[in-house]
């Protein structure tokens, strides 16, 4: 929850909860006193540059409003020991737009990654991007993405099976797709976090060396022209 305090301050005492005040953000009030006039003129001046207004956007937005006000749900805690009582209002749990949940859950999601998905191995991060004249296609049709993300893992693993008599080991890897740039401009590309080696059916690691990165780059590049040719894109 984004207004609930640490569990212990720094006398020991268990700390206080406080509600955050959700209404009172700047994020808040902008979103609620123009999030119509937005919807409104979105095709004729964004659509050219972010997409067309997907439904998503909206279900994101109303959730968002609703994030944090106990008018829209709440949960009762009670306190066994004390008997102590308050109210925890209910939260969108969206990521991406409220900076309260998308923070809770990167928080939640790296430290499940470290502790049940990420093996004791070295890692490396891998960043996988197109380049501008083919970014439309992912722009109107957002299941490219996912077609994305399986050319980056066919890549790496390709090139970390290359010269091994075990054709079923495979590497370690974990794909985050991101949209945007640093100017919140329209830029989809890929962090992916690849362990630096493979893994056999009987779970055994084998340390690789971290494979040219012109040699990457080109066979991703083969493997993306081939899905969007594919896909009838190109």
């Amino acid at each position: 929850m984004g207004g609930m305090a640490d569990g212990v301050n720094a006398s020991g005492a268990a700390a206080a909860y406080r509600p955050r005040r959700a209404r009172e953000s700047p994020l808040y009030r902008l979103a609620e006193a123009h999030h119509e006039t937005f919807k409104q003129v979105y095709d004729e001046r964004f659509a050219g540059r972010y997409g067309f207004w997907r439904a998503e956007v909206e279900r994101t937005l109303f959730a968002f409003l609703d994030c944090g006000i106990e008018a829209h749900g709440f949960a009762r805690v009670r306190c066994d020991e004390c008997r102590r009582e308050f109210r925890v209002a209910l939260s969108c749990k969206r990521r991406g737009f409220c900076p309260s949940c998308h923070g809770k859950r990167a928080v939640l999601w790296a430290e499940w990654l470290a502790a049940e998905v990420l093996a004791p191995v070295k890692h490396h991060q891998w960043v996988f991007t197109v380049p501008k004249r083919l970014r439309l296609f992912f722009l109107y049709d957002r299941r490219l993405l996912g077609e994305l993300s399986r050319c980056a893992w066919k890549t790496v693993r390709d090139l970390y099976r290359a010269g091994l008599r075990d054709r079923h080991a495979v590497p370690g890897m974990v794909v985050s797709i991101q949209t945007y740039g640093d100017l919140v401009n329209w830029q989809p590309h890929l962090h992916a976090l690849v362990g630096a080696g493979v893994f056999d059916r009987q779970g055994e690691f084998t340390a690789l060396a971290l494979p040219p990165a012109g040699v990457a780059e080109e066979l991703f590049r083969r493997r993306v022209l081939r899905m969007l040719v594919r896909c009838g894109k190109l």
